[in-house]
This record gives structure tokens, sequence and C-alpha cells, in this order.
């Protein structure tokens, strides 16, 4: 605990201009996680660690296309807007942190003012300036550029919606236990996904009184993926027609008795767990968690 806290410390000390998105992690407790995991490992400063050798390429490519209309007179807004989109997203698939893929993409459609044109114009004081400069007057560059974002931000908005909406209407297609398994675990890093895969098939092979298995393998998939890998729980109704709870809590103490010192943040720990259960599955309340370990 010593460790992250001086982490945190130093993680807070460093400015935005430094390091690219910082301020998704510091705000967030999960992505503050991550980052201190993938500190722990590799043992490196921030400026050599991967990740954020991948961010400062990603943020560079945000940085020219807000500027492109500076530098450029003549481009095929459709064109560029598409090729910008996808390296952007290619980038940060590699990258494999789906919570930070959100903030990133969100942030640029929501972003209505591009304060790189801004502080161009701030810079040369007055429109006839911009325009010896630039060859482009301030409000064709703002034209330009508003028709430029408008095509990325529906190819971006899209891409979000098509990852969201994938996982709403439990399509689990082209999805499989062995592409699961060589996923990473967002949830929880030091678990393999193969791992969780490995405790919580059980749920697939056991049934209830009636000889009713808990869960299908669809199901399986949909809690493995949509909890562990998207971070965004899908909840679903047991497979069976009724089930004695303390059978299934359970399976689920076990997996956080197995796994809660593999976690480097212990804080709420129990909680965390539980909610793993109850925010996966319907049938559960308050009370199950003060019978969590029974």
């Amino acid at each position: 605990m010593k460790e992250e806290r001086e982490f945190l410390k130093q993680l807070n000390r460093n400015r935005f201009d430094k390091i690219p998105f910082l301020e998704y992690f510091q705000k967030d407790k999960y992505l503050r996680k991550l980052l201190f995991d993938i500190h722990k490992q590799n043992k490196q400063p921030f400026f050599d660690i991967k990740l954020f050798k991948s961010l400062n390429e990603i943020d560079k490519e945000i940085k020219d296309f807000k500027n492109l209309v500076l530098n450029e007179i003549k481009f095929n807004s459709l064109i560029y807007s598409e090729s910008f989109v996808k390296n952007i997203i290619y980038k940060l698939e590699i990258i494999q942190i789906p919570k930070l893929t959100k903030s990133i993409l969100n942030n640029f459609v929501d972003e209505v003012e591009n304060v790189e044109l801004l502080a161009a114009y701030i810079t040369e004081d007055n429109d006839h300036s911009f325009e010896n400069q630039y060859d482009i007057s301030f409000k064709e560059a703002e034209r330009k550029y508003r028709e430029l974002k408008r095509f990325a931000d529906n190819y971006f908005i899209y891409y979000l919606k098509e990852k969201i909406n994938k996982f709403k209407d439990h399509n689990v297609n082209g999805l499989s236990i062995n592409y699961l398994a060589k996923k990473q675990n967002e949830l929880i890093p030091s678990v393999s996904v193969k791992e969780v895969l490995t405790h919580f098939e059980t749920l697939t092979e056991k049934t209830n009184k009636k000889g009713e298995f808990y869960l299908t393998e669809e199901q399986l998939i949909i809690f493995i993926n949509s909890t562990f890998i998207q971070l965004e729980p899908i909840k679903q109704k047991f497979n069976c027609n009724g089930f004695i709870k303390k059978n299934i809590r359970k399976i689920f103490y076990d997996f956080y008795f197995k796994n809660k010192n593999k976690e480097y943040n212990q804080t709420a720990l129990k909680r965390k767990y539980f909610n793993i259960m109850d925010d996966a599955f319907e049938g559960f309340n308050s009370n199950d968690y003060t019978d969590f370990a029974k």
C-alpha cells in the first residue's frame, strides 16, 4: 500500500503535457490501479512504459488532425477522416484498455472547440496576420475543421455504439471460450482470463435439484466478456428455474478467497468480488453480501 500511495503522489505531480491522457488515469480509480500494476510489473519510469509510448503516438495523431487545416490547403475531408479514425482505433485496440478507449474517443467527440486552431489565431492577433501566415482565413479554417471533425465524430460514434450494443444485445457471435482465454483481464489484471474461465465453467457443469445447468456456455461467455474484459456487466437470469443461493455464493466466494492476495489494492475487496456476482446475475441482495462467506 505504501508503494502504491507513493506512486499516486508521483502520478499527481506529473503535468498533463508531459504524459498524454494522464488526466484519465488520475481521475479514474480503475485506471489508476491498472497503471500502478503496469508500473509495478515493468519497474520503469513513466516515459519508458510501452503504454505511454503508444499513447504518445495517439496524442500526436490527434494534434496533427487538429492542425491539418493550418498545414494543408487541399485535402479530402472524408478520406482523411476515415484514415485518421482507422489509425486511432487500431492503436487503441492494441492497447486493450476499453475504459481508456471510451474516455479518449468520447472526449474527442465532445470537444467542440479546436484549441490548437484558437491558439494559432490568438498568436497571430488578427485575421489579416492569420491569413498571411497560413494562407487561409480563420473563418474558412474553422469551417473546414468542423467538416473534417463531423466525419471523424460520426465514425467514432458508430464505433462506440457498435462496441456497446454488441453486448447489450447478448450477441456472442465470433466469441468463444478459446478466444476469451487469450484476452486481457481488465477487472483483475493479475488473474488471467483463462483462470477465470476455469473457475466459473463449473456453472455450466453443475445443476440444481431438477438437473438444470446454472448457465449455458453462451451465458458464461457473456458473463466473462462483459464483466472481466469489457467492464460492462450484463445482468442475466440463471439458466435454471430455482437455485439454492448459498451454492452459487460459494462459487463466487471461493473465487474471491483464491485471488484476494493477488490484488494490490485491498480496499473494499470483498465488496468488489461480491459485485462480480451481484452485477452479473439476478436474484441477490444486501443479505447475500452479509452471507457471502456462508
